[in-house]
């Protein structure tokens, strides 16, 4: 009976260690059919009147989104702060 325990604790443990490896090293690409509008956020608040590209990118980061570039076109200008 112990042999049957120990066996069944050490699969629970490799099959929790499996899923925690394949949660942390998912990849970040993005699909086709993904808007970068989809996956970017913008905020009301603007650093790219004073900052530029390096005071969005700032700004975003913290917001804890990993990169943020500025846009020109009407409609979506302002500060986009990206995930990946």
């Amino acid at each position: 009976m112990a042999i049957i325990k120990t066996k069944l604790v050490v699969y629970i443990f490799t099959l929790l260690f499996i899923l925690s490896y394949v949660h942390c090293h998912a990849t970040s690409a993005s699909s086709p059919g993904f808007d970068i509008g989809e996956l970017c956020k913008r905020f009301k608040f603007n650093p790219c009147e004073y900052g530029g590209n390096r005071g969005c990118t700032v700004f975003c980061r913290r917001k804890l989104f990993t990169r943020g570039h500025c846009r020109a076109s009407e409609g979506s200008e302002g500060c986009w702060c990206c995930p990946i």
